[in-house]
């Protein structure tokens, strides 16, 4: 069935549209990585998401090609972190 825009958006904005937010994060996960805050260097966080596999017994993290060169082509000049949250670690 063929849906004009309009239609579109007035069916994502109900029910349906909330269900379609939700089903994804039952599958994946943010991940983020940057420079940690510091006096000497302002805050560079970047984002993504990552997909979690069990695959045989073998725990995978899968994520697109471009946050995976995000994260490579980052010219951090102090050694930067991966984490699943923005909140700072425990010292």
């Amino acid at each position: 069935m063929n849906r004009t825009p309009e239609e579109a958006k007035k069916l994502v904005a109900g029910p349906l549209g909330r269900q379609m937010e939700m089903f994804p994060l039952r599958f994946c996960k943010p991940v983020y990585f940057g420079v940690p805050l510091s006096r000497e260097h302002p805050v560079a966080v970047n984002n993504g998401t990552a997909s979690l596999l069990d695959l045989r017994g073998d725990l995978l993290a899968v994520t697109c090609h471009h946050v995976i060169e995000g994260y490579i082509t980052c010219e951090f000049e102090r050694e930067h972190w991966v984490s699943n949250s923005v909140e700072p670690e425990p010292e």
